[in-house]
C-alpha cells in the first residue's frame, strides 16, 4: 500500500460478516508491505476489506497465505 493512511484495514467474512482480522497501515511514499493475522474456518468464503481511520490508501496487491 501507499498513501497517506493512517489507520485499520478491518478484514470480514462478507460485507456484514464477522470481523477475521485487521492489518495496521500508516503512511508510506512508496509501495509498503502491511502484515496482519486472520483467523479464518476452512472453506469457501467472501472476504470483506474496511478502512477506519484518517486519508487513503492505494493498494496494489494482498496475499493470503
Amino acid at each position: 500500500a501507499k498513501g497517506n493512511a493512517a489507520g485499520k484495514l478491518i478484514v470480514c467474512l462478507g460485507e456484514a460478516g464477522p470481523k477475521v482480522g485487521e492489518i495496521s497501515l500508516s503512511p508510506a511514499e512508496e509501495w509498503t508491505v502491511f502484515a496482519g493475522r486472520t483467523e479464518i474456518e476452512p472453506g469457501v468464503h467472501q472476504i470483506c476489506f474496511r478502512y477506519e481511520g484518517e486519508g487513503k490508501a492505494d493498494l496494489l496487491e494482498f496475499e493470503l497465505l
